[in-house]
This record gives C-alpha cells, sequence and structure tokens, in this order.
C-alpha cells in the first residue's frame, strides 16, 4: 500500500515483496508456517526464514510529537 493521505495526515502501510511478509494481529505457528508454504513454496529452506517484530511508525508521518497510537507492531517474515 506505500504512503496515502487523509487530508493533511500521512499514513504509511508497508507492501510485502518477493523476500518479506508483513503481518499484524495474533497469528499461531502453524499459521506462520501455511503463509510460508503459501508464499515461497512446501519446499523452503526454513534455515533461510527470519521471523522478526518491527514497531513501525504508520500514522501521522511528519508531526513532530510522539503518540505510540501512531505507531503499529509487525511480525516481519524475510526470506534471505
Amino acid at each position: 500500500m506505500g504512503y496515502s493521505m487523509d487530508g493533511r495526515i500521512k499514513s504509511f502501510w508497508p507492501d510485502d515483496n518477493e523476500n518479506t511478509i508483513y503481518i499484524t494481529g495474533e497469528y499461531s505457528l502453524g499459521c506462520i508456517l501455511e503463509l510460508i508454504r503459501e508464499k515461497w513454496g512446501e519446499n523452503v529452506n526454513m534455515d533461510n526464514i527470519h521471523i522478526n517484530s518491527e514497531y513501525i511508525h504508520t500514522n501521522a508521518l511528519g508531526y513532530d510529537r510522539y503518540d505510540p497510537s501512531d505507531y503499529t507492531c509487525f511480525t516481519v517474515i524475510t526470506k534471505s
């Protein structure tokens, strides 16, 4: 999705690409493994998969005051 504007408020939502999946919310490990297999195939080498969390500024970009509600927690799955 990338960047968007709602009036004068600039927002950002990360896009998946060929090596990265961004998810929010609660997922079981089984669901995460299913997402990995759907994206990179049944025979993906799990040694090449990395799962991390990122706290990304997604709302009211450019506004100089810190507001924790402007950030979103993502589970980020990457394939190296």
